[in-house]
């Protein structure tokens, strides 16, 4: 990665860290998500190989972008003293597009805004599902915001699915809208589908979206087409 010089690590995980870099050629930023491979459990490598391969079958705007992976003997990474080249660690790199932030580094006031976000999730949500993808792992931390749009990322939980399994994805969803209109009550949501007061008609929403069994759970596209009730029932609660 001799033409991307790295500006900073905005992540980092048990086996890598995601480094935000510029081409000293076109001078154009991207995020590189760099894995040391020679740390990695062989399941684990595994995931990163699939995590990689689907990341490069999709192309929406609501999806970050991939624009290639490859492997070098050394894993460069990072931690509280600068950067450091580990020899002995062949390093698999995944390069993406640069984003401003996650959805998680957000305090969102404005349900707007939140709408927004709730829309462009589900649309991204709708072209995974109709890929035969499911994301397996959508929360506030795999959201990020790129021009004020927000798009899904991180593919490492990923894989390919029947509708039933893509139901998953659903839950995750409404726990997501949960975790933004009032993240204290995400763990009452979380194991007891249970949502606070103020959010009236769309408790019954999110109800149904968590329900214990998956069959029983509307389907992303289902959702995509009643989005005017949702939205509503969004902007007709008060944040705390």
């Amino acid at each position: 990665m001799d033409q991307d010089a790295a500006e900073g690590i905005p992540g980092s995980g048990a086996f890598g860290v995601v480094a935000r870099c510029k081409n000293k050629f076109d001078q154009k930023h991207s995020a590189i998500k760099k894995i040391a491979i020679g740390s990695t459990p062989d399941d684990c490598f595994e995931s990163v190989i699939r995590e990689a391969r689907i990341w490069s079958l999709l192309d929406h705007r609501n999806v970050v972008k991939y624009h290639g992976c490859w492997v070098e003997t050394a894993f460069w990474g990072g931690h509280e003293g600068g950067f450091i080249a580990e020899e002995k660690k062949p390093c698999l790199y995944l390069k993406l597009e640069a984003c401003d932030s996650s959805l998680a580094a957000q305090t969102i006031n404005d349900l707007k805004k939140i709408c927004d976000i709730v829309q462009a999730v589900l649309k991204g949500l709708v072209y995974l599902h109709s890929k035969g993808i499911v994301h397996g792992d959508i929360r506030a931390a795999n959201i990020l915001i790129s021009d004020g749009k927000a798009k899904i990322c991180d593919f490492g939980r990923a894989s390919h699915g029947t509708d039933l399994d893509q139901k998953q994805d659903i839950k995750k969803f409404g726990l997501l809208i949960v975790e933004m209109l009032d993240p204290s009550a995400l763990p009452d949501a979380r194991l007891r589908s249970r949502f606070p007061k103020e959010f009236k008609a769309l408790a019954e929403q999110l109800e149904e979206m968590t329900a214990p069994n998956p069959e029983t759970r509307p389907t992303s596209a289902e959702l995509l087409r009643h989005k005017k009730k949702l939205i509503k029932a969004i902007m007709g609660i008060e944040l705390r």
